[in-house]
């Protein structure tokens, strides 16, 4: 019997209500509970700091003059300025892998197949980037990401709980790598960071596709090298309650969660 993704796609949401929903997934998830695919968007620009990331690199009156808010992820990695890019989550119950590094290199395959699709070859093998004490996502390279002739076009984290592994995913179409640095201190030591380090889908594909076409494109390329069924679903009322939960307890507006690092 082939294992089921559940689909789900929501609108435009703050970066707290998307951090909350998405650790929801994490806790609310069960032994033999679908594999969840999450497509969902920022209503706003705003940045996002990895779960155990400091934040003293970062501009706190920058974002403030631009009303850039901030959120930590509950996933690993750096941070990411979440604007034009496809953003998605995928929830894996302990009953569906056997090792996190198994499912890093399975999602690669997926994506990989998903540029595939779009007429882009993608790098064999992801080298290590030199700015290994950037604050920012895409100054990285690690080797379960995509990359163009050693440039990182998608970033991948992930965290790991009891009842499974959460992955966020983002893929970048448009980047403004000036106002990416200017969020951080060093403003021009990461600007010159991701003008070797950061690709933009633009930048390699003209027109760009729109969201929808690279959501069906993904979808297609998960079912075909995972060899899955793909449901289109919804959000359970224990799961919108558990999000709801952890929104007004953890990552509200102004909660020191977002900081304390």
């Amino acid at each position: 019997m082939k294992k089921v993704v559940r689909v789900l796609v929501d609108p435009p949401l703050s970066g707290y209500e998307n951090m909350s929903r998405d650790e929801a997934l994490l806790e609310m998830g069960f032994p033999d509970a679908p594999l969840t695919l999450r497509f969902f968007e920022w209503e706003e620009g705003t940045l996002s700091v990895g779960r155990f990331q400091k934040t003293t690199e970062i501009d706190f009156d920058y974002l403030k003059t631009k009303n850039i808010p901030l959120v930590r992820r509950p996933t690993g990695g750096r941070a990411i300025l979440h604007d034009k890019e496809v953003t998605f989550s995928l929830f894996i119950p302990t009953s569906s892998f056997e090792k996190h590094t198994f499912y890093y290199k399975e999602l690669q395959k997926v994506l990989t197949r998903m540029m595939e699709k779009m007429g882009i070859k993608v790098d064999e093998k992801t080298e290590s980037g030199i700015y290994t004490s950037s604050p920012y996502c895409f100054s990285i390279n690690v080797a379960h990401e995509i990359t163009i002739g050693g440039r990182k076009i998608i970033g991948v984290a992930q965290a790991r709980g009891e009842r499974g592994n959460l992955f966020q995913a983002s893929f970048i179409l448009e980047g403004n790598r000036e106002e990416v640095a200017s969020c951080f201190k060093k403003k021009e030591k990461i600007q010159k960071e991701l003008e070797n380090s950061l690709l933009a889908l633009c930048e390699v594909l003209s027109p760009l596709p729109e969201k929808r076409k690279i959501y069906r494109l993904f979808l297609e390329s998960l079912r075909e090298e995972w060899g899955v069924e793909i449901e289109k679903g919804e959000w359970s009322a224990e799961e919108l309650e558990k999000a709801e939960e952890l929104f007004s307890t953890k990552y509200y507006p102004g909660s020191s969660y977002h900081t304390e690092r």
